[in-house]
């Protein structure tokens, strides 16, 4: 997902200006925006989102704030959740008229997960990327035939070699667990104990017992 910062700058034009005030409205703050072009489809479940495609009149109605006769400025459709940051309460806006709002636990927000791409002699291969490189191949089209010295081959044939390729890697990475946490073909709750005890103080819990 591409993140960009909404800056103070941004409040020249009208519907920057909308966001801006509505994203920093105190009581009814907005951290992130989803626009459906720049996400994963179901990982935007936390955002409020916007649709590429909509109009900037209509994207405006979801964010218009209005003034009191007491000068306060409230929002015309208000936070479906909002949080009490003194005590981390959670509340629910059970009115009709509200903006979608998710609020995040940010409890383990330091953790990091733990990889070892620096050390790995083997990369993952994106979903994404294979879908499209797959997608590619036809498969009644052959491949190499003015490669001097190649014998050509049909693109369904191209495509069970890397499947095939994919389910080796799968198979060793099954090897490598069995070899880091079993004994004598049994899962050894000492070998799982030591491990999540080395991730715990890794990412700054201290010892664990």
């Amino acid at each position: 997902m591409a993140l960009f910062p909404l800056f103070k700058m941004h409040r020249s034009t009208n519907i920057g200006r909308q966001l801006y005030d509505r994203m920093n409205l105190v009581g009814n703050e907005i951290d992130m925006i989803a626009f459906k072009s720049a996400v994963k489809v179901g990982a935007t479940k936390n955002a409020p989102h916007i649709n590429d495609g909509k109009t900037l009149a209509s994207i405006s109605k979801d964010f218009l704030i209005k003034t009191n006769k007491d000068g306060t400025k409230v929002p015309v459709k208000a936070n479906s959740q909002t949080i009490d940051y003194t005590t981390d309460i959670i509340k629910a806006n059970n009115s009709k008229n509200t903006l979608a709002i998710g609020v995040q636990n940010l409890h383990n927000i330091r953790l990091q997960l733990n990889t070892s791409a620096h050390k790995a002699d083997v990369r993952a291969l994106g979903t994404q990327l294979l879908k499209i490189a797959l997608s590619n191949i036809i498969d009644d089209a052959y491949y190499g035939t003015h490669k001097e010295g190649r014998t050509p081959r049909l693109g369904k044939d191209i495509k069970k070699d890397i499947i095939r390729c994919m389910n080796r890697l799968t198979n060793i990475g099954i090897d490598n667990i069995r070899k880091e946490f079993y004994t004598n073909g049994k899962l050894d709750d000492r070998k799982v104990k030591a491990y999540v005890q080395n991730i715990a103080i890794n990412n700054g819990l201290g010892e664990i017992t």
